[in-house]
């Protein structure tokens, strides 16, 4: 949340919008990526999103890019990234080792950073409890809401785990005891 303002209006762009930091990271902000809140969705596995983020900017590139898929995405990501944008990888579900071309970094002022929960968490303890406090205010006061795309009694797990795999989930999974459903 100290590495992006969502109310700066700046484009974003997130890759992977199921995973956990996406309701945080879409909510508010003038999002690329996920249509069920109001936001262009480009869906990087049937489309040039790259091209299409480009087109969706009038050329100008996105500001910042989450990024929880990494390897061939993020090199793509890297060219539809507006100058002075910054691109934040922090997952590797799509396999394979990123190719960052270094001329597409310093000729137009773009940044590259990684971000570790764990490792934040294991250098920066009183850090993390702050970035927590701040989440869970912005989640109380109704800025940032969670999407819930579907919800699993617990014995059904293997079911909601089925879903995220199949990458047609949309919003949080949730598995929960009986008596919460």
């Amino acid at each position: 949340m100290r590495a992006w303002n969502p109310h700066t209006g700046q484009p974003l762009w997130q890759v992977g919008a199921g995973d956990p930091i996406g309701p945080f990271a879409v909510e508010g902000s003038t999002a690329v990526f996920t249509a069920r809140l109001g936001a262009e969705a480009i869906d990087h596995t049937r489309e040039d999103f790259a091209a299409r983020a480009l087109e969706l900017t009038g050329n100008q590139g996105v500001d910042v890019i989450l990024d929880t898929v990494g390897g061939e995405t993020l090199g793509r990501g890297l060219t539809c990234l507006a100058p002075f944008g910054r691109l934040v990888t922090f997952g590797g579900s799509g396999g394979g080792a990123a190719r960052v071309a270094a001329p597409l970094l310093h000729r137009t002022n773009r940044a590259v950073v990684g971000y570790s929960s764990g490792h934040l968490r294991r250098t920066r303890p009183a850090a993390v409890g702050e970035l927590a406090r701040q989440g869970l205010e912005l989640l109380a006061s109704g800025t940032v809401r969670l999407q819930i795309g579907a919800r699993f009694a617990l014995p059904d797990a293997a079911a909601a785990h089925d879903l995220m795999e199949s990458r047609a989930s949309q919003g949080k999974v949730l598995l929960a005891l009986p008596e919460d459903l």
